[in-house]
Formats: C-alpha cells, structure tokens, sequence
C-alpha cells in the first residue's frame, strides 16, 4: 500500500477546525478566568423586616366575614 492510501480526506461541506477553535478557546479561558471571582463568599444577608403596624383592623374584618359565611351557611330557611 501507498502512503497516499493512508491520508482519508475530510468530508466536503465539514469544517476542520477554523476560527471555532480560537473562539472556543477564548471562552473558556474566560469561564476558567472567572472561577475565582465565583468561589467568593456570599454577601451577609440583610436584617428581616419586622411589622410594627397593628393589624387588628385586618382581625376583625376576618372574624366578621367567617361569622358572616357561618350564618349564611347555616342559618334556618324555610321548608315546605
């Protein structure tokens, strides 16, 4: 056999590389880049928000509605 028997040919129409590889190089030499930048630790997280409203009106409105549905649920109706 020939040498030129070893050498197979790229198929037509596929690319071989090109400038995708510099490109995907770049990226990630950027993605490895940025990994020290993510294993940072996390900002301390704020104090909660505490409600200092009284809610006492919100209270009673609930009370009188479910005392509203109950009666309306089971108050008499009349039957024949």
């Amino acid at each position: 056999m020939s040498s030129s028997d070893d050498h197979i040919p790229a198929p037509r129409g596929h690319r071989t590389g090109g400038p995708a590889l510099p490109a995907l190089v770049a990226v990630a030499a950027l993605a490895i880049s940025a990994l020290p930048a993510l294993a940072q630790a996390p900002a301390p997280t704020p104090a909660p928000v505490v409600i200092t409203r009284s809610l006492t009106l919100e209270y009673i409105i609930v009370v009188v509605m479910i005392g509203a549905a109950l009666f309306a649920v089971c108050r008499s109706s009349r039957r024949n």
